[in-house]
């Protein structure tokens, strides 16, 4: 994969790209920037996410956790704590004959994107449980909830709603992009075939099954996602009217229950 065309495709996603002599190709994308540089190796590339929060905004065991699950949960990425204070995300890849410059690189800037929301989406969700237990031990139980604790937590619906409906996008994403490396790999398993060379084409029609199996099982996961993007949107809706309940009827998905118990 040459530099021209990972260059050209990020300026097909991105716009705006600015090559710095120091650091790499800088570009911009969802208000956040970004550094593409070579790897180790020829055949190993990186972006990163050079500066995504300063280390002194927040708690040091907050920040932590939150990182730890940001590189338990989110494939691909590495989430760094830098001496000069700052976090920051890469994402390294080796690249091989049979890699896309236009599959592969939209999909490794969206999965930098997916892991940034992903670990500010935790810092926030840590440091509302530090307010909730704070409040909780200073506060009487028979106290009553005011306004401005409902609207805080009708933002919080809507902040979790938004952080799955753009985790179900990321996964739509994934699973288009091994859709379409499964068609690929069909493609070379058929011209294989057709001069006889079945070793070689049975190994590509191995890897296309490989890459289907990966592709339904993002599709299941964006499904899951959008639900649970539904669910936290119905629960800030039904709070805003007073009911702080399920918002099923009869019927309650085991979704529901797990963010109702």
């Amino acid at each position: 994969m040459r530099q021209e065309e990972i260059v050209n495709e990020i300026k097909k996603k991105c716009g705006n790209v600015e090559y710095l002599a120091s650091a790499g190709w800088h570009f911009s994308y969802n208000q956040r920037h970004y550094i593409y540089m070579d790897g180790k190796d020829a055949d190993m590339l990186r972006f990163c996410v050079p500066h995504l929060v300063k280390t002194s905004q927040y708690d040091g065991d907050l920040l932590s956790e939150a990182i730890n699950e940001t590189n338990r949960k989110v494939k691909f990425i590495k989430a760094v704590l830098l001496d000069c204070g700052s976090v920051s995300l890469n994402y390294d890849h080796r690249t091989t004959s049979e890699d896309s410059a236009d599959i592969i690189i939209p999909h490794i800037i969206n999965a930098l994107d997916f892991a940034a929301s992903f670990l500010l989406e935790k810092l926030q969700e840590h440091e509302k449980d530090n307010a909730h237990n704070a409040h909780a031990k200073d506060t009487p139980a028979e106290s009553a909830v005011l306004d401005e604790d409902y609207m805080k937590e009708i933002q919080v619906y809507h902040q979790k709603a938004d952080f799955y409906t753009k985790q179900a996008l990321s996964y739509e994403r994934e699973a288009e992009y091994y859709s379409l490396q499964a068609q690929g790999l069909l493609q070379n398993a058929e011209h294989h075939s057709g001069y006889k060379n079945d070793a070689r084409s049975d190994t590509y029609r191995r890897r296309a099954k490989t890459a289907t199996d990966k592709a339904e099982s993002y599709a299941r996961k964006a499904k899951e996602a959008k639900e649970l993007a539904l669910v936290y949107t119905r629960k800030a809706e039904k709070l805003l009217n007073g009911q702080n309940n399920c918002c099923c009827n009869d019927y309650c998905s085991p979704f529901h229950k797990m963010i109702n118990e």
